[in-house]
């Protein structure tokens, strides 16, 4: 049997309504650990929902393609960036 995943569970059409609302009347900042970085960054828990909820899952061809072609030491400029979340990655790199 196939274990579902976050993404298959938010597509439950009675439910993701229900689930929405609910974190948008409790939303409120929170702190979370970049899954790449691992440094703490601050979002509101219903705007920027898919950071915490998708995980290292949102950014994942990213980070892939970013790791192929900037080497250490170069200069990265993020623009358009939320969060500064590729940013905190950069800076180790």
């Amino acid at each position: 049997m196939k274990k579902p995943s976050k993404t298959s569970l938010a597509k439950i059409p009675f439910l993701r309504p229900i689930v929405l609302r609910t974190l948008k009347f409790f939303g409120r900042p929170i702190w979370v650990e970049n899954p790449w970085s691992h440094t703490p960054i601050c979002l509101h828990s219903f705007w920027h929902k898919s950071y915490w909820y998708l995980g290292k899952e949102r950014e994942r061809k990213s980070m892939e393609m970013f790791s192929n072609f900037i080497q250490f030491g170069s200069t990265v400029i993020e623009v358009g960036g939320i969060l500064a979340m590729l940013l905190n990655i950069f800076q180790d790199w």
